[in-house]
């Protein structure tokens, strides 16, 4: 029997704010849901915490992993259980506010839309940000632009309204038929990063609707155990790894336009400082070596000759991957 919303939460070692997402999922005011808590082998207790709230609640449906799958194939074990005609995702170490399953849900319904999604609060100590989106009057313009900015690799901008705050999954409500008849799955992330981008992109390709809601209904923690801090996440190989396949969905959809290139750009870029940051300035300088050499040369040349609005050490680093 299917129900209208099904929740997926892969769960490693999610430690004290796992309690905070549980605790926040169920007490939601739209009720009608199943949460399928993915445990990816966790080693700090998190599986005990789990199942002790399935026993309380019979919404709570436990997958166990035989192995360690990190958290894009976790997804996709989630996916496979799922029976919602909608599904939402959530990190183990974030939490939602009480109508964030009822606003997505009837905005679907009413607007008959396979995307909706909601604006973002990231919480890192004491700090508050927000991630909106503009408010759109075209026919598809949320779409394009959200798309465009995915494609791109362009980062999200705190405190603005911008279709480039598009980074992101757990603010999104997806119709599961899409997902399924279009086999979308996200990729092994112990091989490439920003999966849940990949993931995002192949949705976005193949929609019909995508609409938004002005409120901010999920909130985001950053800490120092945060996968996107870790030097693998931003390292040469995960990133080359993200642009081929990447690189596969253009030539897939026939995407003409000089997307790829400013990913290139956007993610070498980002790999640069990464390198610096956790390995120093020999390896840094020798990572260079390797990015004269990368296998994405004519969509850079491509961006390149679009001539596009750069600062200086955009520009130089331009000059030097093509």
């Amino acid at each position: 029997m299917s129900l209208p919303i099904s929740v997926i939460v892969p769960v490693y070692n999610a430690g004290k704010h796992f309690n905070v997402l549980l605790d926040s999922i169920l007490a939601q005011t739209f009720t009608q849901f199943e949460l399928i808590l993915v445990l990816d082998c966790p080693t700090d207790g998190s599986d005990k915490v789990a199942k002790a709230y399935a026993q309380k609640d019979s919404r709570i449906v436990i997958v166990e992993n035989e192995q360690n799958l990190h958290i894009g194939y976790s997804r996709n074990k989630g996916l496979q259980r799922a029976k919602g005609n909608y599904i939402a995702f959530a990190d183990h170490d974030d939490y939602v506010q009480p109508s964030w399953l009822e606003v997505l849900y009837n905005k679907a319904i009413e607007t008959n839309a396979d995307v909706v999604v909601s604006a973002i609060e990231n919480r890192c100590g004491n700090k508050q940000d927000f991630y909106r989106f503009p408010e759109t009057t075209q026919p598809n313009e949320l779409q394009k632009g959200m798309l465009e900015a995915m494609l791109c690799s362009r980062h999200s901008i705190p405190n603005t309204q911008s279709f480039n705050n598009a980074n992101s999954i757990w603010n999104q409500l997806y119709r599961a038929q899409l997902i399924n008849e279009n086999e979308i799955q996200f990729p092994d992330n112990r091989k490439l990063s920003y999966e849940d981008a990949l993931f995002n992109i192949e949705v976005f390709l193949h929609a019909n609707k995508v609409v938004a809601v002005p409120e901010t209904l999920y909130v985001h923690i950053t800490h120092q155990s945060n996968t996107f801090g870790s030097y693998n996440y931003k390292s040469y190989e995960h990133l080359t790894a993200y642009l081929k396949r990447l690189e596969q969905l253009v030539l897939e959809h026939e995407i003409t336009l000089p997307f790829m290139g400013e990913a290139v750009l956007r993610k070498y870029y980002v790999c640069l400082f990464n390198e610096f940051k956790h390995k120093g300035l020999w390896a840094t300088m020798n990572l260079l070596g390797k990015l004269r050499k990368h296998d994405f040369k004519a969509s850079v040349v491509s961006y390149k000759e679009a001539k596009p609005s750069l600062s200086v050490a955009k520009k130089l680093f331009l000059f030097w991957l093509t």
